[in-house]
């Protein structure tokens, strides 16, 4: 089902847009377990979801950045994760509709982040009581705008919770490899071609599109999540070493027999809805409880 419905309609030799039609068909089929009100946002001039997880004027925010290799996906097909995320973590949860390659490459996915972020700020949101989230690339793009935000001089949010990070753009990793036969979400053909369209001129090591190869000192604690028959295990196992070499309080899970993204199943998969109140566990003990 999911090779039918993910894996093989995402890439060649299907053009983009036909790809992004595809997904928003799909997205409307995802449900949720969680009557979470939900609201369209302005989030300091880039559009966003607004996931309603808690009614305490003064809760926690997480500000989630999707994936789909930086040319797919809307915060419409991850609605089964976010909510459990903002319900989960008592959160209020911040969709992030970023500008999406081919049309707008690298960095402009790391400006509306890092746009949405200063507009939480703005807003009176304490940086100790904001997360960024995100899976795949919007795990790298996660990092990437940590960074950013670090070399602008603006506070580190409290903690990160990275999914399946997709952070080396040169595809360099052994699990591309060994791992692709296992893999029933993702394809490696489909991430050269969208690392090519999201990288444009930037050589793949560039730390802009590949935070794998970024200054990662002074980077909030960060959560990483995967799966053992995970196509990008090597990019969160190879993030987690180089976040732990920087002085970065890292934990890495890997879950057994697990793929891609699994955890946006949570209606389906158990294993799924367990890995996500692991994250809100890890989030509640950043923010203080």
């Amino acid at each position: 089902m999911l090779w039918l419905l993910v894996r093989a309609p995402a890439g060649p030799p299907l053009p983009v847009r036909a790809q992004r039609l595809w997904f928003d068909l799909v997205s409307a089929i995802n449900g949720s377990r969680h009557g979470l009100g939900r609201a369209a946002v302005d989030a300091g001039g880039v559009p966003a979801e607004r996931v309603d997880g808690a009614r305490a004027p003064e809760a926690p925010v997480i500000l989630y950045l999707h994936g789909g290799a930086y040319c797919l996906h809307s915060p419409r097909i991850y609605r089964p994760l976010t909510a459990s995320l903002a319900h989960g973590a008592g959160a209020t949860l911040y969709a992030l509709h970023y500008r999406r390659a081919p049309e707008h490459p690298c960095p402009a996915a790391i400006e509306d982040a890092l746009a949405a972020y200063r507009w939480l700020l703005d807003r009176g949101v304490e940086p100790g009581r904001i997360a960024f989230a995100g899976d795949s690339a919007g795990g790298g793009l996660s990092v990437a705008t940590a960074a950013e935000a670090r070399a602008a001089g603006l506070p580190m949010p409290a903690a990160l919770a990275l999914i399946s990070p997709w952070v080396d753009l040169g595809l360099s990793g052994d699990s591309m490899r060994t791992k692709a036969r296992y893999e029933v979400v993702m394809r490696a053909t489909w991430l050269d071609v969208s690392s090519r369209m999201y990288r444009d001129t930037l050589p793949p090591d560039d730390p802009r599109c590949s935070p794998l190869f970024a200054d990662l000192g002074g980077l909030p604690p960060t959560l990483i999540q995967s799966g053992s028959n995970d196509i990008l295990l090597s990019d969160s196992e190879r993030l987690a070493a180089r976040l732990a070499a920087a002085g970065v309080e890292t934990e890495l899970e890997v879950h057994d027999g697990m793929h891609h993204v699994f955890q946006d199943e949570p209606v389906m998969l158990p294993e799924a809805e367990a890995a996500l109140q692991g994250i809100c566990g890890f989030l509640h003990a950043r923010w203080g409880g």
